[in-house]
């Protein structure tokens, strides 16, 4: 039985807060999407996985219960990655991304798919402003891996608020094989721990609490990290894992060498995670829920 006792919202905000403990990098991992260039990497992982598994474009857009009326809300739309293939399939996106690298990179995509229905609003979705900022309401509304937001039980109520049938989170269950290297790593290169984020079981304590009892399906998925060459893994790792000493990069390279698999196309890691996407219809959530929503 869950603890009624715990406020859930307080547990995010404190693990978001917390989250990596590098309290020096902490500006710079908040404002890392305002470069182009890391937005740009960002697109590039997705399109060579599309590339490598093209049926995963429709396995993506199959989540969702589309229609050709449909109007959808992605909130944290970053590069692209749902918004673009989706819009065939729907009447209108509104994207909203407060990242100044992934907006251009965004805005870039639908020049050059020719999308003529979706509209960018660069913003943070606390600083969204329902009546004044929106085009609603929406039959959908989306957050994919885009709920860094320290307050997020007011930034739920926002997403309910907004929408007129389904509302569709999607967040990390467990610890990735990304995130167990940065565990291991992160003491050698650091001398402290890593500090984990708050996971999809906080996120569903959170909804249970607010009177929402969602959907809940667990994937879990591999993709391989690939590198043309070591040093590219270099590059990757240098910046991911915050390094700036060349003992700190010894460490690195050293365990690049160790765990690094060569194949056809240079070395790769296999990465192993576990998405967890979260579902409710808003029409059907009690009414305590919707007195909450705010203008």
């Amino acid at each position: 039985m869950i603890d009624s006792q715990i406020d859930w919202n307080i547990v995010w905000k404190r693990l978001i807060n917390n989250e990596g403990d590098e309290h020096q990098n902490r500006a710079e991992r908040k404002n890392r999407w305002d470069s182009k260039e890391n937005a740009l990497d960002y697109l590039n992982g997705f399109l060579m996985r599309s590339r490598e598994h093209p049926e995963r474009i429709e396995e993506m857009l199959q989540k969702f219960p589309l229609s050709p009326e449909f109007r959808v809300l992605d909130i944290g739309s970053g590069s692209g990655n749902v918004a673009i293939p989706m819009s065939a399939r729907v009447a209108h996106i509104t994207a909203v991304e407060p990242g100044k690298g992934m907006m251009e990179v965004l805005k870039e995509q639908i020049t050059e798919h020719r999308v003529t229905n979706i509209t960018t609003i660069p913003k943070r979705w606390e600083d969204v402003n329902i009546a004044r900022d929106l085009d609603g309401p929406y039959d959908l509304v989306i957050a994919s891996h885009s709920l860094g937001m320290p307050d997020i039980r007011d930034a739920i109520t926002k997403m309910c608020a907004a929408s007129r049938k389904w509302v569709y989170l999607f967040w990390d269950a467990g610890i990735s094989t990304w995130e167990q290297r940065m565990i291991d790593l992160w003491p050698m290169l650091h001398m402290r721990e890593h500090q984990s984020g708050p996971k999809a079981d906080i996120l569903y304590h959170l909804l249970y609490d607010m009177g929402i009892y969602p959907n809940v399906k667990t994937d879990q998925q591999y993709i391989l990290q690939t590198y043309p060459d070591m040093e590219s893994a270099v590059h990757k790792f240098r910046k991911s894992f915050y390094i700036t000493t060349p003992e700190q990069e010894k460490i690195m390279r050293d365990y690049l060498k160790a765990t690094l698999e060569m194949g056809e196309n240079g070395y790769f890691h296999r990465q192993r995670y576990y998405p967890t996407m979260l579902w409710w219809d808003v029409s059907e959530i009690e009414n305590r829920v919707r007195n909450l929503k705010k203008p």
